[in-house]
C-alpha cells in the first residue's frame, strides 16, 4: 500500500495515452476489466493481478519518476518500516507502537512482519542507531564531541544503556 501523501499526490491526475508506455497500460487495464468475470475464475488471475499493478508502477515511473514498489505487499510493508526506521531513528521514543501508529498497522503485525528475520524490529532500530553512532565516532569532523552527545543525537540518550548495546554489537 502507498503512503496517502503519494496516493493523494497522483490521485485525479490525468494521465493522457501520448506515450507508449500510457496506452499499453490503458489498453491492458481497459482488457483486464472488460473480461474480469472470465479472468477472476482462472488460476492464474493472482499472477495476472500482479502484472497489472507492476504495470501501472512503470507508468507511474515514467510519468511521475516516482519508483513505486509493488511486490508482494508483506515484503513492501517490511521495506517500507525499514526505510521508516532509517529516517527516524534518532527519535528516543521510537518503539514498537509508534512504529506501528505511523504504519496503520497494530503492534502484533510490526512484529510479525520481522519473524521470518534474523533480528526483531527494535534490533533493527538498535543495530541502525549503533551503526550510525559508530559512523561518527569515526568521522574526523566529531572527534571533539562527547560520545554521549553522539549516542544521543541518534535514539540513544542512556550512556549505560548505549555503552551496553555498543560492545555487545561491535564489541
Amino acid at each position: 500500500r502507498q503512503p496517502d501523501t503519494e496516493i493523494s499526490a497522483l490521485t485525479a491526475t490525468t494521465i493522457a495515452p501520448d506515450s507508449g508506455i500510457a496506452r499499453v497500460v490503458i489498453r491492458h487495464l481497459l482488457d483486464l476489466s472488460r473480461h474480469a468475470e472470465e479472468i477472476e475464475e482462472d488460476t492464474s488471475a493472482q499472477t495476472i493481478a500482479e502484472s497489472a499493478l507492476d504495470l501501472v508502477a512503470a507508468l507511474v515511473q515514467s510519468r511521475f519518476g516516482l519508483p513505486w514498489a509493488v511486490g508482494h505487499p508483506t515484503d513492501v510493508l517490511r521495506a517500507r518500516v525499514r526505510a521508516y526506521l532509517a529516517d527516524h531513528h534518532a527519535d528516543p521514543d521510537l518503539d514498537p507502537v509508534a512504529i506501528a501508529r505511523a504504519h496503520s498497522i497494530s503492534v502484533r503485525t510490526l512484529h510479525n512482519l520481522f519473524a521470518q528475520e534474523e533480528t526483531s524490529v527494535m534490533d533493527r532500530l538498535r543495530s541502525i542507531r549503533l551503526t550510525a553512532i559508530r559512523r561518527e565516532l569515526t568521522d574526523p569532523r566529531t572527534a571533539g564531541e562527547p560520545i554521549g552527545a553522539i549516542a544521543r543525537r541518534h535514539g540513544l540518550p542512556n550512556s549505560t544503556t548505549f555503552a551496553r548495546a555498543y560492545r555487545a554489537e561491535f564489541g
